[in-house]
């Protein structure tokens, strides 16, 4: 029976050393093995199989959240200092609520992501990853992340939510330090980082809401403040925050599904061999689900007992943090067999890189329709990409990206 003490595998367990930051796997795979209910010091407790993490996920006993995110909100709520209650208000992100709020929320956020609304997308996606394609000729070096993988999903969100090419570049900027708020383990540093970083999103969407609302258009933001679900309508607040929060999981999750995605092709020739030579397009939906379990762009989500509980016969008192480690799941071989090899033709590969239960990814569809357009047309037109130097990667606990990866085409 676990006790919950930190075995002689896990005793150097910090998921900000860069050694974790560059391959958690190994990490993961003693921690499920040895310590599957994990006390970290900070204060949290970290799982890492398959069946708790499942299981967890859907229990109505946990509530929703996130770290830092929770922290800024409490702070917000107890009064905190003026800019962080300009940080989206008295609205927590729909990430940080649990029902019924989260539930209201999320109704009338789901008009935005209709399936039909996603289909039209299609052409949208196609012609902006094919325009940064044609930026890459054949023979070239260049850096994956930045030339391809960020700017791709960046410019499908901001197209989507009706913001200017010309305030692209500061959306991302401002995204970048936000998506720090919805790691699971954080610092004062970057705590303050991303609220700085939501609180110039909100102020910026604050002005294009207005604008929005003089001369209604057909993107997301306008979607939004029309959206009613049995009368009811997203306040100010909460039409800041949602659309706050759609440019971080519209574009930090994504941009990693693609980078990571196309780091495990490269380490992979085999595979990427038989992708590229597949005939027709009915393998590619497979790749980008084995690229979501191998090496996913959320390798966490973090989430609080509403009451007492005992895992793995050991008591986990109300109130107590819990932090649900979705990459080692995604890598446990009572779920998946010999689950560190990458496999683009792995079959029942129903993983949990897109979370679980009330707070499933809703922009899933969105992410995965965007990795397929984008590694179709990057196969058709480069034949053998090569990994030209080893990754560099962000710094980041929750969120799993590089910040550099060279490929020559």
């Amino acid at each position: 029976m676990n006790t919950g003490q930190r075995t002689d595998a896990a005793r150097h367990y910090d998921p900000a050393d860069p050694a974790v930051q560059a391959d958690p796997y190994p990490l993961y795979r003693a921690l499920r093995e040895t310590d599957p209910l994990h006390w970290n010091p900070p204060g949290f407790w970290f799982l890492t199989r398959h069946r708790d993490v499942h299981a967890l996920l859907r229990d109505p006993r946990l509530g929703a959240d996130n770290g830092s995110g929770g922290a800024a909100q409490e702070s917000a709520r107890t009064g905190g200092t003026q800019p962080e209650r300009m940080a989206g208000g008295d609205t927590p992100s729909m990430i940080l609520m649990d029902p019924p709020g989260h539930t209201r929320l999320r109704a009338l956020v789901n008009k935005a992501f209709t399936p039909r609304s996603i289909a039209h997308l299609h052409e949208r996606i196609q012609r902006i990853t094919d325009r940064l394609l044609d930026r890459w000729p054949p023979g070239e070096e260049g850096d994956f992340v930045a030339d391809f993988a960020y700017p791709l999903p960046l410019e499908v969100i901001c197209e989507m939510l009706g913001v200017p090419e010309a305030d692209r570049d500061d959306v991302r900027d401002w995204s970048e330090d936000m998506a720090h708020l919805v790691d699971p383990v954080v610092t004062p540093q970057t705590v303050a980082r991303g609220l700085r970083g939501r609180r110039r999103i909100v102020e910026y969407f604050g002005h294009l809401a207005a604008e929005r609302r003089r001369a209604p258009g057909d993107d997301i933001l306008s979607g939004l403040i029309r959206a009613e679900t049995e009368g009811d309508r997203l306040t100010s607040d909460e039409l800041l925050s949602t659309a706050a929060l759609l440019v971080v999981a519209g574009h930090e999750t994504t941009a990693n599904l693609i980078a990571n995605g196309m780091l495990a092709l490269l380490r992979h020739p085999g595979q990427l061999e038989l992708l590229r030579s597949s005939s027709g397009p009915g393998l590619m939906p497979s790749a980008v689900e084995e690229m979501l379990r191998y090496d996913g762009p959320a390798q966490a989500v973090g989430r609080r007992a509403l009451t007492d509980l005992e895992l793995h016969g050991v008591p986990v008192p109300r109130g107590s943090r819990l932090v649900l480690s979705l990459g080692a799941a995604n890598r446990d071989p009572d779920r998946f067999p010999d689950p560190d090899r990458f496999d683009v033709t792995r079959p029942d590969n129903r993983h949990l890189a897109l979370s679980g239960g009330a707070h499933f990814c809703v922009g899933a569809p969105l992410a995965r329709m965007e990795a397929t357009v984008a590694f179709t047309a990057l196969l058709r037109r480069h034949r053998r990409p090569e990994l030209a130097a080893e990754p560099r990667w962000r710094r980041r606990t929750g969120l799993r990206g590089m910040r550099e990866l060279r490929v020559r085409v």
